[in-house]
């Protein structure tokens, strides 16, 4: 059911971005009013006779694009008896090319709705799920995606476009491997190939290597680069094989757009007020503008290196259509990272009120996300570590029994193999009810069974549950140089550290209170100090013993591996 909840979210918000987008998406047809739909599918039905458009105001991939999808519709055509050659096909389009243009801003739609799902996914990675359900939302109501969606052209391609580069780039710089970089490369050679001012996400990716891996291997992002020329190269190569005719046409082209609004405006960033006052109007609104500026301030103040991600090459582009000729379909390309700005300024409220779900506070739940996407990236990981079976964790035996587990002094469960035996388990605790001093500890030992996790054993061997206390626990994991970092997110806040050797916990029974169970020596002075919430001195020597109490045993060290793997088996 949780699962359901999530995607079904998400399902909704494709449902309605899908509405507003196939919505009068046959508008005009058969007649084509907008002058660029006519001249990209006839350059792109051109590729018939030659793979050279021979037109060179836009790179040749997206014309070649169209003409597979043209080729789609023959074979669909023809399998429903629409067509009944290629000849009858040909023929149909200066007949009647609704069934033409229909197919390609269809596509456009796909595309659409392809951007909207990964932005969801990557931006919930990032910032947790409020914000990536908010980011979707916003990219799926947005006026001029909606609008543009509704076209055969390159804006809303663009735009999908930027949100592939983004989650690989994001997977190159978390997983360090060559291969992410070449992916990387690639994603942005056909960027690149499919129109030329997307160029800006190359400077966007070195500035992302360098705020979250500086110069190290920066060799890699050369081999990016290499990447990502000779993708561009495959994609468009008639730009580079006539280059001399592909530059007369993009100085007509800048002639076009770039001059015109030079001669227009004075002054820098000539059209950037056009730009705004388009934002704030039609395109996002009031309110979804200053969520996005809220957003931007939240993540400069918190995630600054974040920036560099979602704000670098949005700046940039804006710096450059600030001297274009206005046209509101501009801003498709950096929507993706404006609505994912606004998502984090919708994920602040949702933090702040600390919702609960199934009795366990959810508080910092965006902090979580991002505490779990460094450790990933520490243990070289592609993604978090997360406990299987979270959701029982609300189910009170089922939680007790997975608590001890995760406290357990001694684990033997490695053994198995090795001596052959069952594995046995020794609970440890400290209680205060028992007349003993805070801080020291008496062994939970079954007289002729071995208890299992979460339970002790009675004087038949009979096990007995183990009662932490009233309410929900928190545990909570602390590492040597004061850090700390979630196991996963669930029903219940667990936190843990990640070192490799022995590990003390914390039991936090009710506000005020608090008893310490420790995976080695109970009655080692500064655990015992710790139990009381002070730091041991050095030289403090241990409390007295009761009498008749067992001798210390020796320290066991538990990793991670082994507690995950007792929650698991639990």
């Amino acid at each position: 059911m949780p699962r359901f909840r999530d995607r079904g979210g998400l399902f909704a918000i494709l449902l309605l971005a899908a509405a507003l987008r196939l919505y009068g998406i046959g508008h005009g047809l058969p007649f084509v009013y907008n002058p660029d739909e006519a001249n990209i599918m006839a350059r792109a039905l051109s590729v018939a006779r030659s793979l050279d458009p021979e037109y060179y105001l836009y790179p040749s991939f997206f014309f070649y694009f169209v003409f597979a999808v043209m080729g789609g519709l023959f074979v669909v055509g023809r399998i429903l008896g629409r067509y009944g050659d290629l000849s009858a096909f040909e023929a149909r389009f200066f007949e009647d090319p609704a069934d033409f243009y229909l197919a390609g801003r269809l596509s456009v739609v796909l595309l659409a709705l392809a951007t909207i799902v990964i932005l969801e996914r990557l931006v919930s990675k990032h910032f947790g799920k409020v914000a990536g359900r908010a980011a979707a939302f916003f990219t799926a109501v947005a006026y001029f995606h909606a609008r543009d969606s509704h076209y055969l052209k390159h804006d809303v391609p663009a735009g999908f476009l930027v949100v592939a580069f983004l989650w690989a780039t994001d997977r190159a710089i978390s997983r360090k491997s060559l291969s992410g970089y070449l992916l990387a490369g690639v994603v942005l050679g056909i960027a690149f190939a499919t129109h030329y001012y997307l160029i800006f996400l190359a400077p966007a990716f070195v500035l992302c290597h360098l705020a979250y891996r500086g110069r190290e291997d920066f060799s890699r992002v050369v081999a990016a680069g290499a990447a990502s020329a000779a993708t561009f190269f495959l994609l468009s190569p008639f730009v580079f094989l006539r280059f001399p005719t592909a530059l007369e046409h993009m100085r007509a082209n800048r002639q076009v757009v770039v001059d015109r609004s030079l001669s227009a405006g004075s002054g820098l960033f000539p059209s950037l007020g056009l730009y705004l006052e388009f934002a704030l109007e039609q395109g996002l609104g009031y309110i979804l503008s200053a969520l996005v500026l809220v957003g931007f301030f939240l993540l400069a103040r918190r995630h600054r290196r974040s920036l560099a991600l979602w704000a670098a090459f949005p700046l940039m582009f804006l710096a450059f259509i600030s001297y274009t000729f206005f046209a509101g379909r501009y801003l498709n390309p950096i929507l993706p990272c404006l609505a994912a700005s606004a998502g984090v300024a919708a994920e602040e409220p949702a933090e702040e009120r600390g919702e609960r779900r199934d009795g366990v506070t959810e508080k910092h739940h965006g902090a979580a996300h991002l505490a779990r996407q460094r450790r990933g990236e520490r243990l070289g990981r592609d993604g978090p570590i997360v406990p299987q079976a979270l959701e029982m964790a609300g189910v009170r035996p089922v939680q007790r029994r997975v608590d001890l587990a995760l406290l357990g002094v001694e684990d033997r469960a490695d053994r198995v193999g090795r001596e052959g035996q069952a594995p046995r388990q020794r609970v440890q605790r400290r209680d205060a009810d028992q007349g003993l001093p805070r801080g020291e500890g008496q062994a939970l030992q079954g007289a002729d069974a071995d208890p299992e996790p979460g339970e002790r054993a009675g004087p038949q061997g009979d096990g007995q549950p183990v009662d932490l206390g009233e309410g929900p626990t928190r545990r909570r994991q602390h590492v040597v140089d004061g850090r700390e970092e979630p196991l996963g997110v669930g029903d219940g806040e667990v936190q843990a550290a990640l070192r490799h050797d022995r590990v003390a916990l914390e039991q936090r029974r009710s506000p005020g209170e608090r008893g310490g169970l420790d995976a080695e020596d109970s009655h080692r002075a500064s655990l015992a100090a710790a139990a009381n919430g002070r730091q041991a001195r050095p030289g403090r020597p241990e409390p007295p013993r009761r009498p008749g109490c067992p001798p210390p045993a020796a320290p066991q060290r538990i990793g991670l591996p082994s507690a995950v793997r007792l929650w698991r088996d639990s």
